[in-house]
């Protein structure tokens, strides 16, 4: 992965990890760990699609307590 490319992963990485705005039913209750991680994964693998070779990509859920 050239330097450039992985500082866009990087930094979309960051991005996704700052608290997202919950509809209005669910402001109540916390995300799903679960849910975060498979979207973040399912993202970094749409974005690794450029790239040659064959992405691998693990995400550890959030542990989330607020």
């Amino acid at each position: 992965m050239h330097y450039s490319n992985m500082t866009a992963v990087i930094m979309t990485c960051a991005a996704l990890l700052l608290p997202l705005p919950l509809p209005a039913e669910a402001q109540t209750g916390l995300q799903d760990p679960d849910v975060i991680a498979a979207e973040v994964e399912a993202f970094l693998l749409s974005q690794a699609q450029v790239l040659p070779g064959t992405p691998e990509v693990v995400v550890t859920p959030p542990r989330i307590t607020r």
